[in-house]
């Protein structure tokens, strides 16, 4: 395939200077996919664009950005990078390569690039994360407070424990929860902290003054929410499932995000409309069965406990028949 546009800005780009036989000629992906395995000021100009970018940009925008950059440092014109031929297994290298790279260099800072997948769209995106999401850390490095850090586990510890199955939560209920504090947080500082993380890609406003997390936030607490909350995964990447009301189960009784199943062999052999149901529907139906069909079955069982202990009391042997035997 031969590149889009970069329909962003060009700033973060090193700057070229025009001239030369080959100005106007792309570079090779094969050169391309060489220089992102060696750590150069190819990199440096991209993290600095992540940085930019609030630490979050889709994967079409990481690699794209840096054959932007490449083309800047070896003085080609930057929007040649638009006639790049490359197929999709060359561009996924890149990416790869690209992430492996900066993840090596940057790691002693405890930050790190982290792919994570939309759940709404299935959307890919590359984010730069604090790779120890632990209380000190959260407020080393996004510059929350104490009762901030506080307030932001207590809204997940909510998500994860009260079923909330769209991922989403109330206004509202931010505020009940910020007033319930041995300290309570008054709603004035708790819409502050949500314009916060509004601003920096953590949070986005929903339909009724509801709020979701976003791939940026959850890419970076991902290894918290497995610690501290029974978290739901995906049998597929084996990545957590906030919203449920996306995902879906299939006959097997595997839970999965709805852009695994579409990428999964699976979805080749079931029938979507037939044998799929969404995470919300599947965990009624088990309800429903535990309250009808499972309490039968479990009187059954009983039933046939007691005609097999009957039974054994019947097949024993009584002393005197031993002795008779012997």
């Amino acid at each position: 395939m031969v590149l889009a546009s970069d329909d962003e800005d060009d700033d973060g780009a090193a700057p070229a200077s025009q001239g030369g036989a080959n100005f106007d000629v792309p570079l090779e992906i094969a050169n391309i996919l060489q220089s992102a395995k060696a750590f150069s000021d190819g990199h440096l100009h991209l993290f600095q664009y992540l940085v930019k970018k609030r630490g979050c940009v889709t994967k079409k925008h990481f690699y794209t950005r840096y054959i932007f950059i490449q083309h800047a440092l070896n003085n080609r014109n930057p929007h040649c990078a638009q006639r790049v031929a490359a197929d999709a297994a060359q561009l996924n290298e890149l990416a790869d390569a690209l992430r492996k790279k900066m993840n090596f260099e940057i790691s002693w800072m405890k930050l790190e690039v982290r792919n994570f997948f939309a759940e709404v769209d299935g959307c890919e995106f590359y984010c730069l994360v604090n790779s120890h999401p632990y209380d000190k850390d959260l407020m080393n490095s996004n510059g929350f407070s104490e009762d901030e850090v506080f307030l932001l586990l207590k809204w997940l510890e909510y998500i994860f424990t009260q079923n909330s199955a769209d991922g989403a939560i109330s206004l509202r209920m931010l505020c009940d929860i910020g007033g319930d504090f041995p300290n309570p947080v008054r709603p004035v500082r708790v819409e502050a902290f949500l314009d916060h993380l509004l601003a920096h890609n953590w949070i986005k406003k929903g339909a009724g003054e509801t709020y979701d997390f976003l791939p940026r936030a959850i890419a970076e607490l991902e290894p918290l929410l497995r610690n501290r909350f029974n978290t739901t995964l995906c049998q597929l990447c084996m990545r957590i499932s906030v919203k449920r009301t996306l995902a879906v189960v299939c006959k097997c009784g595997r839970l999965m995000h709805a852009h695994c199943y579409q990428k999964d062999k699976c979805g080749e052999t079931y029938d979507k409309n037939t044998q799929l149901k969404t995470a919300v529907e599947h965990d009624e139906e088990m309800a429903e069965w535990i309250d009808n069909d499972g309490g039968d079955s479990g009187a059954g069982r009983e039933d046939e406990d007691e005609s097999t202990a009957s039974a054994n009391e019947s097949r024993e042997v009584e002393p005197d028949e031993m002795d008779e035997s012997d």
